[in-house]
């Protein structure tokens, strides 16, 4: 069986745990492409992590034109089925709609890959938009896929009936929202399975303990700069810390669209000589900040609590 691993704007800090799970596949003996709704940027920053896989990777977006084309000649009512999708969608504005009816596109050329490649399964790292392409990509010919949830539903987007109906599985990353998509969805408790992302201990091992912490304490987080991740509530933490007499310096590894915000907050508190903006990192970069730091920090914002 041949997979394919989806990653969205790959490369960037978020698809690194998933691409260790393509790794570890292929450690197993299986055969694992890498796939990306398009290609991210700082490439060069991520060469020492990602190696070959940086350019070996498909990117459905942008979309080749004739590839529709292609698609409609072999099968004409491809594109009815995406346009009857597409109308079954309710919680979309009419931008979000016109950007989907051009996604059917980027579908048709993800289809494609999957067929002349051999692709049986895809595993999509995302309940998003993600999700709405390799639909749109199974209804256009393509392989089977599942969706892997990273958080709660509301985080991404709506419509989520419509993107798991022809979903072979849900991996959800926590119980709780492996709980929201079975309640929520109604979806068949088989379906839906909770699995965490590892750590590579042959590379993330912890250093010698000291005695006592640096002064002032030194405390690092790796995560994209997202609300879900829960910066925010570091950076009031550290003033409170501070406000107690406890010197600490945050060390915040990763970008994302938050940055602004985050940075706006920090400078309000004050806080510009205790917090430090360190940008996206490669592996062995983070692997320095982890082994230099006190405390690794890290939030998981969950939104979803299940009726009892």
């Amino acid at each position: 069986m041949r997979f394919g691993v989806l990653l969205t704007e790959f490369p960037n800090q978020t698809s690194v745990a998933m691409w260790r799970v393509a790794v570890a596949m292929r450690e197993l003996g299986q055969s694992v492409e890498l796939i990306s709704t398009r290609s991210g940027s700082g490439r060069d920053d991520f060469r020492a992590t990602f190696g070959d896989d940086l350019d070996r990777v498909f990117n459905a977006w942008p979309p080749k034109p004739l590839d529709l084309f292609r698609s409609l000649l072999a099968d004409p009512s491809s594109f009815l089925r995406c346009l009857r999708y597409l109308s079954s969608l309710r919680e979309l504005s009419i931008l979000d709609r016109g950007k989907l009816t051009v996604m059917t596109m980027a579908s048709a050329s993800l289809a494609r890959h999957c067929r002349r490649r051999g692709i049986d399964h895809l595993i999509v790292h995302s309940m998003a938009d993600a999700a709405h392409l390799v639909a749109m990509a199974k209804l256009m010919g393509g392989c089977d896929y599942s969706l892997r949830l990273g958080g709660d539903l509301e985080v991404y987007g709506g419509d989520h009936s419509q993107k798991v109906h022809q979903a072979h599985l849900v991996i959800a990353a926590a119980e709780s929202n492996r709980m929201q998509v079975i309640r929520d969805l109604k979806l068949d408790e088989r379906r839906v399975i909770q699995s965490s992302l590892g750590v590579d201990t042959r590379r993330f091992r912890p250093v010698t303990i000291l005695d006592l912490p640096h002064d002032p304490i030194r405390i690092v987080t790796v995560a994209r700069l997202n609300p879900s991740k829960g910066h925010r509530y570091a950076i009031e933490a550290l003033r409170q810390l501070n406000q107690s007499g406890i010197a600490c310096h945050y060390r915040i590894v990763g970008e994302g669209n938050h940055k602004s915000t985050l940075q706006n907050r920090v400078d309000q508190l004050r806080l510009t000589d205790q917090v430090t903006f360190v940008g996206a990192a490669n592996q062995d970069q983070v692997l320095k900040e982890l082994s230099a730091a006190d405390i690794f920090l890290i939030w998981s914002v969950h939104r979803y609590t299940p009726h009892t």
